[in-house]
């Protein structure tokens, strides 16, 4: 909340390091032998907040399957349990750039066609059905989320090489070179490139982009533009039926 507001940056860190407490916090940061087999741990040991689905209540009823990560994330007929999926979240070119070899998070990706076309594409292993089939846990906040957010609260504050040490932690745990990890002012949008390779496909980016006033990019194998901040489809409309019920209550813009 404090990173949205702006200019609460010393609140923030604060904030950041209460949630971090041992004596608050049962999570740990996972260290590069260990990041595949965490994603397939319930709950995840890096977890400060995970919404627990339960299979025989969720994947049950109309949408049934529809309902988990995995269907949107796997390839149909071509993932681990061979099942059939609505996959069509794939992992981009761009992404798949930004994650050297040696960085263990890479092997979180692999490239595979469906049962249904021939074209491969890249994919995400971080939900792999490991609570049964469709069925994985969602996790809200991790510990590395929580340790970039207070690398930018202090990079914000032009307290670079503090930033720059956590930056230098998350990616020794990772298997990540850190050489290149600036302790100036370009730590700043360091971080954003490095939330984009931690915390891809849980559910951030888009609000990162949004908060900072970024264009949204779009991958190059889509063929379309990016979306700016200024153009009004950036925020949603607001449904019909609240308006209804709050006349004072004012439509989003150009819609």
């Amino acid at each position: 909340v404090y990173l949205y507001w702006g200019g609460k940056d010393a609140l923030a860190v604060t904030e950041f390091d209460r949630a971090l407490a041992p004596a608050i916090a049962f999570a740990k940061l996972s260290n590069a032998a260990n990041i595949i087999g965490d994603w397939k741990k319930i709950p995840h040991p890096e977890s400060l907040f995970e919404l627990n689905y339960v299979q025989s209540v969720e994947v049950t009823g109309v949408t049934g399957s529809n309902d988990g990560l995995f269907t949107y994330t796997q390839p149909t007929g071509r993932n681990a349990n061979n099942v059939a999926t609505f996959g069509g979240q794939t992992v981009s070119n761009e992404l798949l750039a930004l994650l050297e070899t040696t960085d263990v998070r890479r092997n979180l990706i692999f490239n595979s066609n469906t049962s249904t076309t021939g074209t491969a594409y890249n994919w995400t292993n971080k939900y792999s059905a490991v609570g049964g089939a469709y069925t994985d846990n969602v996790r809200v906040l991790r510990y590395s989320d929580v340790l970039l957010m207070k690398a930018e609260a202090l990079a914000n504050q032009a307290l670079y090489p503090d930033a720059a040490a956590l930056v230098v932690q998350l990616r020794t745990n990772r298997g990540a070179s850190t050489a290149g990890v600036p302790t100036t002012s370009a730590i700043v949008d360091y971080i954003q490139d490095e939330r984009r390779r931690e915390l891809f496909f849980e559910g951030h980016r888009w609000f990162d982009l949004k908060r900072l006033g970024r264009t949204i990019p779009k991958p190059a194998q889509t063929a379309l533009s990016g979306l700016v901040y200024t153009d009004y489809r950036v925020l949603a409309p607001i449904p019909t039926g609240e308006i209804s019920l709050n006349p004072a209550l004012p439509q989003n813009p150009n819609y």
